[in-house]
């Protein structure tokens, strides 16, 4: 018979009947929980009480899939404006804006930039000469053999859709 204050080495832990091993495991894990610190049951909550607004300047971005013109960014200067409770704002808030309604087109980011924001012409070409064309970037791990043979064939399509609608404008 095993004594309450004392555990058997694991070599006897293999000898006990099954409800002495029973009867172990339940004394180990009692000890185990009495090592480990007691995790508070009361539920955690978290809430919002306020809105604080911040409007960011934009500057010159460096995105290298911007097609046509400058890319955007923010700049890290901002101005703190108006501080709403969270409910009031919730009730009131404008609807959100769809994709299509954030974009601007090559034009608006250039006299967005020059006429607002204060970069002359000269700034705003420069970087639009600095992005390096889609078609000459480099990938920045190379391709083995099998990825290379995969990538053609789901390319495939695509070239011969494209020669396809070529010979048919002709």
């Amino acid at each position: 018979r095993i004594a309450d204050d004392t555990f058997p080495s694991r070599a006897s832990h293999l000898n006990l009947i099954p409800h002495q091993q029973h009867r172990l495991q339940q004394q180990q894990q009692q000890q185990q929980q009495q090592q480990q610190p007691e995790i508070s049951t009361v539920p955690r909550r978290v809430s919002f009480s306020e809105i604080k607004f911040r409007v960011y300047d934009i500057t010159i971005g460096d995105n290298p899939f911007v097609k046509k013109g400058p890319p955007l960014a923010l700049d890290w200067y901002f101005t703190e404006t108006d501080t709403f409770d969270v409910n009031d704002y919730e009730d009131h808030r404008p609807p959100r804006r769809t994709e299509s309604e954030m974009k601007l087109c090559w034009v608006q980011r250039v006299k967005l930039l020059h006429e607002k924001f204060g970069f002359r012409r000269e700034e705003i070409e420069r970087s639009q000469k600095m992005r390096i064309p889609k078609t000459k970037r480099r990938s920045s791990v190379p391709f083995s053999p099998q990825q290379k043979v995969m990538m053609e064939q789901q390319n495939l399509p695509k070239r011969v859709s494209r020669r396809y609608h070529k010979r048919g404008s002709m």
